[in-house]
């Protein structure tokens, strides 16, 4: 997803694309969920349950709590943008073409093709650095069971941005 108008700033778009996320694991009755981003006032207000000032942020900011309380968000992870190559490839896409973009996965589209080639790295990184997270104390408690099946999802859901099938 790709929010590209000139009036949109780094967190709303971060907000929205959170929102997506969250909206499409609770209609997948997904739980025990880990939330990675690399925007660290996001994560912090979210893990603290402290609110942004700005009144249309605040909004995102009630109904991603709202919604990661409902699906149980075990942890707010913090991804670096240097080891997210596929999300500032995506934000040099908004800019440069000045357009909203939403596409579903998998895709043959340019850009979604560009953004794969990006992602053993990317998830690779998180994974092996995912041990260093700080759970919410406010979800339940992850259990060794919990992160293993975390990870076997995180792998189900690369394969199919790739358009495969894991066995």
């Amino acid at each position: 997803m790709v929010y590209g108008r000139a009036s949109t700033n780094n967190n709303y778009a971060e907000y929205q694309g959170l929102l997506h996320g969250l909206r499409q694991e609770k209609a997948n009755n997904k739980t025990l969920l880990h939330v990675v981003g690399n925007t660290a006032l996001i994560r912090y207000q979210l893990r603290s349950h402290h609110s942004p000032r700005k009144a249309h942020l605040a909004l995102l900011f009630r109904k991603a709590r709202d919604l990661a309380d409902d699906i149980a968000v075990v942890s707010w992870g913090h991804h670096y943008r240097t080891f997210n190559k596929m999300a500032d490839r995506l934000a040099n896409f908004a800019m440069d073409s000045c357009t909203l973009v939403q596409v579903h996965l998998p895709s043959d589209r340019r850009v979604v093709k560009e953004v794969a080639t990006f992602l053993d790295s990317d998830v690779t990184h998180w994974l092996e650095n995912s041990h260093n997270e700080l759970y919410d104390p406010r979800s339940p408690t992850a259990t060794a069971k919990d992160k293993a099946i975390s990870r076997l999802q995180l792998a189900q859901r690369t394969a199919a941005v790739r358009g495969q099938t894991l066995t």
